[in-house]
């Protein structure tokens, strides 16, 4: 199964796509075709998550059947109907994963969500397809050389109202979440900041597409493989001290009051980028996200003693799942860094709770203890 942030980060309106749940054959061959099809359901990763794949097989069939490029959600459709016991119908939404750009042969060998169709010779065949693709790849043959440069990334910003020419603000430098865009995230929490904070919101460097109307970005290029994601967010974390350091030169800011705020993808860079570079903010929020212990291994733990730090996750969140920032609470804890962690009611999003507690948070304040969830 692929649970990926971009189902959830699109915004795209509920709807179900009407379908036997014993007969998806037709349906997905509508969708191959190309006809058209209700607006997206988002309902497909919370419906597997309760095992209930013929309802999620149908969340993501009128996913497809709207953006059929969308390789991910093929590949979910795909285990969802093999769960489920449409065998010949899953092989099929896997070869349409596969047209559309999936492209992680070893993802899908190890997959036991696919074990009921390991026996067909049409998925023998599209395994084998896909080996030989990858190693035409690995030789150079239609792949993508990946280059490492410097860009210029807009950073947007806003600025409290009340300006004394005498005057220093807090930083906090927001970063959004896979398939987000930096201007629709700091219109919703830009009310963060107040009259105390200047706000800020840095954009990614990595297009994903257009999707309903808008682009969609992401902080690395996960279709290149883990090597290159890993390195993305290294980079995109450097990103982050760079445009920290500009706005300082830019406006008035109390270096003592530095914060970074993540949410989902924007969080795992938080977390990441509040490590490596822990000398130039004062602490930050991880929302919905996690750390990657691989980017660890020679990370000086030690620099980032001293300052604050807020985990919050929601207790339901099938996206990006509770325990991931769970297991980044108890890596913290292990190497001896203090840090508040919140479990709140809800999925992945940011909800109400939340937004009172960041906003405390952020002037110091603990988080109030009926706001945090019980942990499953």
């Amino acid at each position: 199964m692929r649970l990926t942030p971009l189902l959830a980060a699109l915004f795209l309106t509920l709807a179900t796509l009407p379908c036997p749940a014993g007969d998806f054959t037709d349906a997905i061959q509508k969708a191959i075709e190309g006809a058209q099809a209700p607006p997206a359901s988002q309902e497909g990763d919370r419906l597997y998550a309760a095992k209930k794949f013929d309802e999620a097989a149908e969340a993501y069939l009128a996913h497809v059947g709207r953006r059929p490029e969308d390789s991910n959600a093929w590949y979910n459709l795909a285990c969802c109907l093999s769960l489920g016991g449409h065998r010949t119908d899953a092989v099929r939404a896997l070869e349409q994963a596969v047209e559309a750009g999936f492209s992680d042969v070893e993802h899908l060998k190890g997959d036991t969500d696919l074990d009921p169709v390991r026996g067909r010779k049409a998925y023998k065949a599209l395994v084998a397809k896909m080996e030989e693709n990858a190693a035409a790849d690995g030789r150079g043959a239609n792949g993508t050389t990946w280059v490492e440069g410097r860009a210029l990334l807009p950073c947007l910003v806003r600025v409290p109202e009340t300006t004394p020419e005498a005057r220093s603000f807090g930083l906090l430098l927001l970063l959004h979440g896979r398939g987000d865009q930096a201007d629709r995230f700091l219109e919703g929490l830009s009310d963060w900041g107040g009259e105390e904070f200047i706000v800020a919101s840095l954009e990614t460097p990595y297009v994903m597409g257009a999707f309903g109307g808008r682009v969609a970005r992401g902080w690395s290029p996960w279709e290149s493989g883990k090597e290159n994601t890993r390195r993305g967010y290294e980079l995109s974390a450097a990103n982050v001290a760079r445009a920290i350091k500009a706005l300082k030169g830019a406006y008035a800011i109390d270096a003592k009051r530095v914060y970074l705020a993540g949410f989902s993808e924007g969080a795992f860079v938080a977390a990441h980028a509040g490590l490596e570079h822990a000398g130039v903010v004062t602490g930050y929020v991880c929302i919905g996200g996690g750390m990657d212990p691989a980017l660890t291994e020679h990370s000086d733990w030690e620099a980032l003693k001293g300052r604050r730090i807020l985990i919050a996750h929601g207790v339901d969140d099938t996206v990006v799942p509770f325990r991931s920032g769970k297991a980044l609470s108890e890596m913290l804890r292990e190497h001896g860094v203090a840090h508040e962690f919140f479990p709140y009611r809800g999925e992945h999003r940011i909800t109400q709770d939340v937004r009172e507690a960041v906003h405390g948070w952020l002037r110091g304040e603990a988080v109030p203890e009926e706001l945090k969830a019980e942990e499953k």
